[in-house]
């Protein structure tokens, strides 16, 4: 009894050795649980951290790349722009350059007309008699003086007097030798049937026949340049002055001239001339024009029948016609081209 008792013992120590080895396992194994479970919290919290500093980091990302977007769209925009303004320019720059090509292809036909009509002139001129110009004269028919043998024999020869003329002489103006007056360079013109049209205050033009000459103001007129027209000389002035182009600032300048002329000169004579010359040429194209589109027969007034700007057009076309002429007769036809001052309307 007293050995299963000992033994009894010894078996209830060793279990509860087992027992304590037991609790100090598990309470070693509970602290390297806790342990663990701390370093894994610790673990996560970093992770977490960092995930949303990685999600700071891509959506700041995400808004630079926007803004980089943003950018890119903003320049290929303006680029969009530079590019549709560029070609709008080269346009202008082409349009430009189209419309001074034209215009020099204009000038360079005028310029080949106006030496052909040259030639032509001088080969009429050489082939007929040109009676120089100058001012109307009237002269008495002249009786030849015969011998008194001869009186009955020879009949009496008379020199007839121009047609032009509407006043009989008197006797002192027949008596008065003829002379040349003097006039504005050594021009002489071919007398040529023309057609003159006198304003009738309505916007029509009264049409006959009269002798036709060159820039010389010696055909009788009594038509004037109206304010209106000048006027309208004036507008053409500013605006082919602002135009920026050589060719229209030299027209300018040449419409400037002419309107001086008009409107107060040094001579009274050139005004005059001036203003019939200029007359004329405006009422021959606005007939011709008022016929050609057919208006005038309906008793509408010439602009009427052709527009503002064609008529402004003839107006222009006049002035410098007559700054053609009126240099030519300055300087000489040899040493001024008339065709560089005048456009192909």
């Amino acid at each position: 009894a007293q050995l299963k008792q000992t033994a009894s013992q010894t078996e209830n120590q060793n279990l509860r050795k087992a027992l304590e080895e037991i609790e100090t396992a598990r309470a070693a194994d509970a602290e390297k649980a806790r342990t663990e479970a701390a370093k894994s919290s610790a673990t996560i919290t970093t992770l977490n951290q960092t995930i949303a500093d990685l999600e700071s980091q891509r959506q700041a990302e995400t808004e630079k790349a926007r803004l980089a977007q943003e950018r890119v769209r903003a320049m290929e925009e303006e680029a969009r722009q530079a590019r549709l303004q560029y070609e709008k320019t080269l346009a202008e720059l082409n349009e430009r350059l189209r419309l001074a090509e034209s215009e020099s292809a204009r000038l360079t036909e005028t310029v080949e007309a106006q030496k052909a009509e040259k030639a032509a002139l001088e080969e009429r001129l050489a082939a007929s008699e040109i009676k120089p110009v100058a001012e109307q004269t009237v002269e008495k028919p002249v009786e030849p003086v015969a011998k008194p043998a001869e009186t009955e024999a020879k009949p009496v020869e008379t020199q007839q007097v121009p047609e032009q003329t509407t006043e009989q002489p008197t006797e002192k103006q027949a008596e008065r030798p003829t002379r040349r007056p003097r006039i504005l360079g050594d021009a002489v013109a071919l007398e040529t049937p023309a057609v003159t049209a006198e304003a009738n205050g309505d916007g029509t033009f009264k049409v006959s026949d009269a002798p036709q000459s060159s820039f010389d103001g010696k055909v009788e007129s009594t038509e004037r340049v109206s304010t209106t027209d000048i006027e309208g000389l004036k507008g053409e002035i500013a605006r082919l002055a602002a135009s920026g182009v050589e060719a229209d600032a030299a027209k300018a300048r040449n419409l400037e001239t002419v309107v001086r002329i008009l409107e107060n000169t040094g001579s009274p004579k050139v005004q005059e001339a001036a203003q019939r010359y200029i007359a004329r040429r405006i009422a021959e194209g606005r007939l011709a024009e008022g016929q050609e589109a057919e208006g005038l027969s309906s008793g509408r007034p010439a602009e009427a029948a052709f527009g503002k700007g064609v008529g402004l057009g003839i107006v222009v076309s006049a002035a410098l016609s007559f700054y053609v002429d009126y240099q030519r007769q300055a300087h000489g036809a040899e040493d001024y081209d008339a065709a560089a001052t005048i456009s192909g309307r």
